[in-house]
């Protein structure tokens, strides 16, 4: 197998993902984490995944390296789940996050690729999760399969765990302040914000005080500052503010 190392000089995940999608020739592109070792029938299992022409893009198994780590970032289920298009996505809920998944390439050119203000390094993660619900709002079915594997090795204990999950959530927020802007998508996720918020009030109420309700708070608060950033930042670049806003 030929392999290529190519290096990103700017942080962020997301634009580190474009760099190798732009490097990469097959057109089926597979992107993992850095702390993550692929299973040896790794490719085999997503090949047999994209065999249906329906699929656009995947999320595959995440077990534990070393089961001494705090359990985020594991996603260790057997049963498969397909997304249908124009649907709601959330990683963790659906089983699909950015240590092991697949596109085709044909829609992630199709999407613009990885968005490069999202990753880790950047301002907001969750790259991985907006890229799905771009490929599923482009008209693309995906899912949950089990048969890919990954071993994470994160070594996380339950404090910089209890952190990470504080940044996914305020990332989360960013996500649905995206999709909430979109026409297509607005409705849906619309509803998403508001069942969240009634959730997130019913929550705070039970748990009065501690980091929970710290981390609900900041999650909603940030809601639209993403949105507000990309603004700024597209102003002067028309053709990315109308992907933006479509």
């Amino acid at each position: 197998m030929r392999v290529v190392a190519v290096f990103e000089a700017t942080t962020g995940l997301g634009r580190a993902r474009n760099h190798g999608l732009a490097v990469a020739r097959g057109n089926i592109v597979g992107f993992t984490d850095d702390d993550c070792y692929p299973a040896p029938d790794y490719i085999d299992s997503i090949l047999e995944i994209f065999s249906d022409r329906q699929i656009g893009y995947a999320g595959g198994r995440i077990k534990f390296f070393d089961q001494r780590d705090w359990p985020i970032g594991i996603v260790d289920k057997c049963e498969r789940r397909i997304i249908q298009p124009f649907s709601y996505i959330d990683g963790p809920d659906m089983k699909i996050l950015g240590a092991n998944m697949a596109f085709r390439r044909t829609v992630l050119l199709q999407i613009g690729g990885f968005d490069d203000a999202l990753g880790a390094g950047a301002l907001f993660s969750c790259e991985d999760i907006d890229a799905f619900a771009q490929a599923s709002f482009a008209g693309w079915k995906g899912g949950y399969f089990p048969g890919p594997i990954v071993l994470h090795n994160h070594g996380r204990g339950k404090e910089s765990a209890r952190l990470l999950a504080r940044r996914y959530a305020i990332a989360r927020g960013a996500y649905l302040a995206k999709f909430i802007l979109r026409r297509e998508s607005a409705p849906l996720y619309a509803k998403e914000w508001i069942c969240r918020s009634a959730r997130m009030s019913l929550a705070a109420a039970r748990h009065i005080a501690g980091d929970r309700r710290c981390l609900r708070v900041s999650s909603l608060s940030v809601h639209c500052s993403y949105a507000l950033t990309q603004d700024v930042q597209l102003a002067g670049r028309n053709d990315r503010a109308r992907n933006f806003r479509k």
